[in-house]
C-alpha cells in the first residue's frame, strides 16, 4: 500500500503560545469575512474559541494581528493588521516550502513505499 507523508508546522515562542494551522486558518477566515464572529462561524468554532486562539497568536508573535472595531447598530468588524497581514503571507510561503522539502526528501528515502501526492 502506497504512503504518503504528512507535515504538521506550527511556531512557539516563550511565552508557550504557539501559531499554527488552526489559528492561522482563522486569521485567514476574518481577512475573508470581516468579523471574527463570521470567521468562527466558517470554522465551526464558538466564539470563545476563536478569542482563544487569536489570543495566543498575538502573544505568540508578540504583536497584534487584528484590528478590532467595535459593534453598534451595524455590527462590530475585524480587520488584519499590517503584522497579520505579513504573518499569513509568510507562514504561507514557509508551509509551501517546507512541505515541498519534506516531500522531495521521503520520496528521496521511501522511492518504493511513496504514493504520487496529489
Amino acid at each position: 500500500m502506497p504512503l504518503r507523508l504528512r507535515t504538521k508546522l506550527w511556531l512557539e515562542s516563550s511565552s508557550k503560545a504557539g501559531l499554527g494551522p488552526g489559528n492561522l486558518r482563522l486569521l485567514a477566515l476574518v481577512a475573508e469575512h470581516g468579523t471574527l464572529a463570521e470567521a468562527a462561524r466558517a470554522a465551526d468554532m464558538s466564539y470563545r474559541h476563536a478569542w482563544d486562539l487569536v489570543r495566543a497568536a498575538e502573544a505568540c508573535w508578540g504583536r497584534p494581528l487584528l484590528e478590532r472595531r467595535p459593534g453598534g447598530a451595524g455590527g462590530g468588524r475585524s480587520a488584519l493588521t499590517a503584522d497579520g497581514r505579513d504573518l499569513l503571507a509568510r507562514w504561507d510561503r514557509l508551509a509551501t516550502e517546507v512541505t515541498a522539502l519534506a516531500d522531495e526528501r521521503f520520496k528521496a528515502i521511501f522511492p518504493e513505499d511513496a504514493a504520487e501526492q496529489p
